[in-house]
């Protein structure tokens, strides 16, 4: 799995690993998750299974799972998919951000 806890300076805190290289996803400009379009000719299961990764590590991580021939694959930036998926289970952004800031203190 590619978000976990980890504890850094004695605090939890959640973190996003690439899939590809391991290391941990700092910044979200430098990530972007990835999944695998849907085929409708012919069709084929959709898993929906994302997988988090480097912008430096996509292609890699495609080349090496095989994929770039049989599939299409769909790139996201890892910020649109928090705020479409807080959308989707219909968080109050104002009201989550004074909970983090508050549990933070």
């Amino acid at each position: 799995m590619s978000i976990k806890m980890i504890i850094e300076d004695g605090l939890l805190r959640p973190a996003v690993f690439c899939d590809h290289c391991a290391d941990e996803i700092t910044d979200h400009k430098d990530g972007c998750l990835a999944f695998e379009s849907v085929n409708k000719n012919p069709p084929e299961p959709f898993t929906g299974e994302i997988f988090y990764l480097h912008r430096d590590c996509y292609y890699s991580f495609l080349e090496g799972m095989g994929k770039f021939e049989k599939r299409r694959w769909v790139i996201d930036d890892l910020d649109d998919f928090i705020v479409h998926l807080m959308a989707n289970l219909e968080v109050d952004f104002i009201e989550a951000e004074k909970k983090a800031k508050k549990a933070n203190k």
